[in-house]
C-alpha cells in the first residue's frame, strides 16, 4: 500500500494496509504475525468504569 502524506488519514492508511493483508496482499505476512484471523471480541471488552458494579438498569 503506497502512502501518500495528506491524502489520507493514518486510520485510512491502516485500515487499508490491514485489508491488503487479510486478502493475501503484499502484507500478508503482517497479518499472520498480528494473528488478525484469531481475533475475537471488541475493544470494549477490555473497557472498565469506576462505580460500574453500583449500577442498576432498572
Amino acid at each position: 500500500v503506497a502512502l501518500v502524506p495528506g491524502r489520507a488519514s493514518a486510520a485510512a492508511r491502516g485500515g487499508a494496509l490491514l485489508a491488503d493483508a487479510l486478502t493475501g496482499g503484499r502484507n500478508a505476512a503482517l497479518a499472520e504475525a498480528m494473528r488478525v484471523r484469531e481475533a475475537s471480541g471488541t475493544a470494549l471488552d477490555h473497557l472498565r468504569v469506576s462505580g460500574a458494579e453500583d449500577l442498576s438498569l432498572g
